[in-house]
Order: C-alpha cells, then structure tokens, then sequence
C-alpha cells in the first residue's frame, strides 16, 4: 500500500449523518476538532457514527469513537484513553468510546495520591436516549443545568 493510500486510511471516519459545529455557523462561535492518525501506523482512526452530535470547541482524537446518536457537550476533549463514566450508576465504561444514543459532558473525577487530591479530566454520560431520539439546543441546555453544569454555546 503507497503511504498516501495508508494516511488516507487513518482519517477520521465519519458517519453520514453527524453534526459537527463549524466556525462561523450563527449562534456558534467554534467549531469541533477531529483528528486523525498520523503516527503510528497501526493505530486506529477517529470514528464518529451516523447521527453524532459534536458541541462546539470540543475535540476528538487518537482513536476515539463516537457511536451512532451520541451528543458530546460543548468543550469536551474525548482520546482513546479518555475514562468514561456513567452518572446514573458511576459505571466505568470502555474509554474512550461514547455509548450510541447517550448525552455527554467533559467533566473531571478526583484521585487521590500520595502527592495529593487531582481532578482527573473525564467524559460524563449525564443521560441515554432511546434510539432515534433528539434533543433540541434548548433540551440540551436544560438537561445540562438539572445537574447544575455550565451550558455549552
């Protein structure tokens, strides 16, 4: 395989449905960062699926995968390494990877150490949906301050 076809191959993925917010859109002063993979070789690409949403300013790199209908907040930073947890149960779920259908948020979680007490950067899955359901800006917002967090733009 030419190492053009190879870069090619390592672009993020995404799905034909998604919603990313572009610079410039009206109501939305940032747009989303998607990255691919450069190095190494093997490593896998961002896969973002059908009927993704992605808020604004939020970033999704090295291997991370959005599944279908998944909403990720304003400003959140998702990595294939990135610890995902679930509000509802506090269930770690496979990093990395938002749940299909779900709503989430960058947050953070303490760790303690010897060297002291660190917030620790997360995604919170605040609420799943039902499959083919859609939540409105306004909706959005309003799920978000019932569990008292900053609204995304």
């Amino acid at each position: 395989m030419r190492r053009r076809d190879r870069a090619e191959a390592r672009r993020p993925r995404l799905g034909g449905q998604e919603l990313l917010r572009q610079p410039g859109e009206p109501g939305d002063p940032g747009g989303a960062g998607l990255g691919g993979v450069l190095e190494p070789e093997s490593a896998a690409p961002v896969v973002v699926e059908d009927d993704a949403f992605i808020g604004s300013r939020s970033i999704v790199v090295e291997g991370a995968r959005v599944r279908r209908g998944a909403k990720l907040g304003a400003g959140a930073i998702l990595t294939a390494s990135t610890r995902v947890f679930d509000r509802a149960t506090g269930e770690e779920l496979p990093r990395g990877e938002l749940p299909a259908w779900s709503v989430s948020v960058g947050s953070s979680r303490l760790q303690r150490s010897a060297g002291g007490d660190f917030a620790m950067p997360c995604i919170l899955v605040l609420r799943r949906l039902q499959e083919g359901e859609s939540l409105d800006k306004v909706a959005l917002n309003e799920l978000v301050r019932e569990y008292d967090l900053a609204a995304g733009a």
